[in-house]
């Protein structure tokens, strides 16, 4: 992640909640054309069995925007073209990519736009692909590796909820309290970029900055960020309750890289690793570079004779084996976070 911007002083996070059920559902069945729907409380346990609970908890709070995705019924086929193309091309999908999908294919028809050169049909095909395929997230020609590198987690631990935010933020052109620049919201998605991805890039490095509006453009000096910038998006998208940074200048970059990688073979996707890295060095391992690009750490490293890493950036999951001292020129530093916050980090 380039440092271009001021950090973020200390970190805000989602409070996990389920409230009541919202105004227009509550009774029994309710009467949609010819037919007759199941009850509310009925409705909204199927959607948490396709969208997960945490993206269904944001959808009947109305937070950050109301939505009316209770409109059409879970198992009925896909209408938007978009979604069914993805879903026909990906038969295997997990049970909670599926219901990503099905978040998006709802929206089809009735959701409005707070961009006003974006169209929506275009925004549900990119977002149901990165549903199927977290790895095709590509920051393209911007300087947006935090957001990509965020929004990469997501997807791939929380499809439901990723396609969920997708939605809010294409109609609602805000984050809760926190509303997008006009000046972003007029702008056309950037030449060459899927509009989901410039989209929701655009927006994540927009609502982390704290003094400069970003317009999404590669020339744009308002990306990048520091690890705290890049912790508020875990904190205020994802599932992750704390952060912690661990910069390889105070314990070296084998010591830390082992903490991380026990982490990771410990608990799975409930930890989320990144790495400060000098992106000419990622290309090639004997290239020489400074810190200035910002990576997810898929599985633990394999330190050995060649050290074996497995990581996502620039749109695809990357397989490498580093002489060791390479690997250290190229690593500066960690971002851990943790969905459980009694994980010692």
């Amino acid at each position: 992640m380039k440092v271009g911007e001021p950090g973020r002083a200390g970190e805000a996070s989602e409070p996990e909640r389920v409230p009541a059920e919202p105004a227009g559902f509550q009774g029994a069945g309710v009467a949609v054309g010819m037919q007759t729907r199941p009850p509310a409380a009925e409705r909204i346990l199927g959607l948490q069995r396709s969208i997960g609970n945490r993206a269904v908890a944001r959808l009947v709070s109305g937070w950050p925007s109301p939505r009316r995705v209770l409109s059409r019924d879970a198992a009925t086929a896909y209408v938007d073209p978009g979604v069914k193309k993805v879903s026909d091309a990906n038969p295997s999908l997990t049970s909670d990519q599926q219901g990503g999908l099905r978040s998006l294919d709802q929206a089809h028809g009735i959701i409005s736009s707070a961009w006003s050169k974006l169209k929506w049909e275009d925004v549900s095909a990119g977002a149901a692909d990165r549903v199927a395929n977290p790895s095709h997230i590509s920051q393209s020609p911007l300087g947006t590796c935090g957001p990509a590198a965020v929004l990469n987690y997501l997807a791939a631990t929380e499809p439901g909820t990723f396609a969920y935010d997708v939605q809010s933020i294409f109609e609602s052109g805000g984050w809760g309290k926190k509303q997008i620049n006009q000046t972003l919201l007029n702008n056309e998605c950037q030449p060459g970029m899927d509009p989901c991805d410039w989209m929701m890039m655009s927006a994540f490095q927009d609502l982390s900055n704290d003094f400069l509006d970003f317009y999404g453009r590669p020339s744009d000096l308002r990306a990048g960020g520091f690890d705290s910038d890049a912790a508020w998006m875990l904190t205020a998208f994802t599932k992750v309750s704390k952060t912690k940074s661990l910069w390889s200048e105070v314990f070296g970059v084998k010591g830390q890289t082992e903490k991380v990688s026990k982490l990771l073979a410990t608990y799975g996707d409930k930890i989320a690793v990144f790495v400060d890295v000098a992106a000419e060095t990622l290309r090639n391992e004997n290239n020489s570079g400074s810190e200035n690009h910002f990576i997810r750490l898929l599985k633990p490293v394999v330190w050995g004779p060649k050290v074996e890493f497995e990581v996502f950036s620039w749109g695809q999951n990357m397989k490498k084996a580093y002489k060791p001292e390479n690997f250290e020129h190229m690593v500066y530093g960690y971002l851990v976070g943790a969905v459980d916050p009694s994980v010692d980090i």
